[in-house]
């Protein structure tokens, strides 16, 4: 909360096509672990099925840790004050997108109890 008081509407806004950008390339740089290194451990996913790498994936959800240390460094004069400003974009943008369908990916990836498709 302190941090949305901190951090004005006008100032998120003037940059949401960046906060965009690299909430896209954060899901991408995600994925590449995410498939590439559990194809390494188990290239036939028989212990690691696809439908919960696929999970992993969504479920990186970012939080305030980026955003305290995108703070923490905004104070000195070499760093941009857009920084904190980005790093609280995108994580309110992987909160509400990624932990808004969090269910509906879980049910449609037929990983909780009771799920339909």
């Amino acid at each position: 909360m302190i941090v949305g008081i901190a951090l004005p509407a006008q100032r998120l806004a003037s940059v949401a096509g960046l906060v965009l950008g690299g909430y896209l390339i954060m899901l991408a740089a995600r994925a590449i672990p995410v498939y590439g290194l559990l194809a390494l451990a188990d290239p036939r996913a028989t212990s690691i099925p696809w439908r919960w790498r696929h999970m992993t994936l969504w479920g990186g959800l970012r939080g305030a840790l980026s955003v305290a240390l995108a703070l923490s460094v905004a104070a000195y004069p070499a760093v941009n004050r857009t920084v904190s400003v980005l790093a609280y974009g995108m994580v309110v943008l992987s909160l509400v997108v990624q932990g808004g369908l969090l269910l509906p990916v879980a049910d449609r990836l037929r990983l909780r109890a009771g799920a339909v498709d």
